[in-house]
This record gives C-alpha cells, sequence and structure tokens, in this order.
C-alpha cells in the first residue's frame, strides 16, 4: 500500500469537520432560544416602576373624567 504524501493529509484533515456531541449542541442551541425568548420578553413587558406608577396616575385621571360627566339614572327619567 502507498503511504499518503504530507499534502493529501493536508488536504483530508481539511475535509474532516469538527466532531460535536448532539446532546450538548442541541442544549446549547436550547438555552440560546432560551435567552433570545427572554430578551425579547424584557423589552415586551419590562416596564420600570415610574412608568407603571405613571399609567396608573392615566387611570386614575381617566376613570374620574368619565366619573365626572356619567348620567345616573334620574337623568334618564327626565327624558321619558
Amino acid at each position: 500500500m502507498d503511504d499518503p504524501s504530507p499534502s493529501d493529509c493536508v488536504a483530508y484533515a481539511g475535509r474532516m469537520g469538527e466532531i460535536v456531541n448532539l446532546k450538548q449542541a442541541k442544549k446549547r442551541q436550547a438555552r440560546e432560544r432560551a435567552s433570545a425568548e427572554a430578551a425579547a420578553n424584557r423589552v415586551k413587558h419590562g416596564r420600570t416602576a415610574a412608568e407603571k406608577a405613571n399609567d396608573r396616575r392615566a387611570e386614575a385621571r381617566r376613570q374620574a373624567l368619565l366619573d365626572g360627566v356619567r348620567r345616573g339614572p334620574e337623568a334618564c327619567q327626565d327624558e321619558g
């Protein structure tokens, strides 16, 4: 049998892929996917305490405005 020349060994080594443990690769991929989803959820749902307080004040202001213009049952009897 012929011994391979050094250039043949280099060419063969260049064609080989890296050995990968599939279980570890799947776990790593799942962690990366979960991390990306968590980052998206932080952007989507993460709000500061000041933002939450501001929203509560705005909602209270809106409710007070609606309560001020609400018509009571006596207003309906006057019309009818």
